[in-house]
């Protein structure tokens, strides 16, 4: 019992009383290797937070962009019977979804494919250019509606999406067909 008391009483010794306490606490602060240490933690706080300001303050700018923009997202229910898996109309329609979600570069992706899928349909065309165009990448979107004009000339939305690019100064105009000529070699 000796034993826990002596352990109990040095316990004791050690407590600091309240008013001692905040007279260390005091002379902590006034110490100049301290205060740097406090000062160093303040500044870096304030850091962090400006940084954590900064990015989301680019997040949100991020989501609204200003500029021409051709926003006739074009859903193609009719590319192909929906179903299996990779489907065309499946691919243009989720890659639809991922525009409107402002996630152009992986609709972009799905919209290759689905244009590699029905090379016939002007629907996947039409989209990759909407993307390109939100994306500020006016001139390839433009080549892509070119591409779709080709396809089909009289669709809706590609007019729509022509209009918007024209409306803004971005040229448009059909591709030119390339004249080919055949050589023939004479035999002598």
């Amino acid at each position: 019992m000796s034993k826990l008391f002596e352990t109990l009483e040095k316990i004791r010794e050690n407590e600091v009383p309240a008013g001692r306490a905040k007279t260390q606490a005091r002379a902590m602060v006034k110490d100049p290797g301290n205060r740097r240490v406090l000062i160093l933690a303040g500044v870096l706080i304030i850091l962090f937070l400006m940084v954590l300001w900064s990015y989301l303050g680019r997040r949100a700018t991020h989501k609204t962009k200003p500029g021409p923009s051709a926003t006739t997202v074009h859903s193609s229910a009719s590319l192909s019977p929906a179903g299996e898996p990779g489907d065309p109309s499946d691919l243009n329609n989720l890659a639809c979804r991922l525009v409107t979600k402002q996630d152009y570069w992986p609709a972009i992706l799905l919209l290759e494919k689905a244009n590699r899928l029905t090379p016939k349909r002007p629907e996947p065309l039409i989209n990759i250019a909407v993307a390109l165009s939100e994306l500020g990448l006016y001139g390839p979107a433009a080549e892509y509606l070119n591409r779709a004009r080709v396809i089909a000339p009289a669709n809706q939305a590609l007019m729509k999406n022509l209009a918007i690019l024209q409306e803004h100064g971005i040229e448009t105009d059909p591709p030119k067909r390339a004249i080919r000529v055949k050589v023939r070699s004479q035999a002598g």
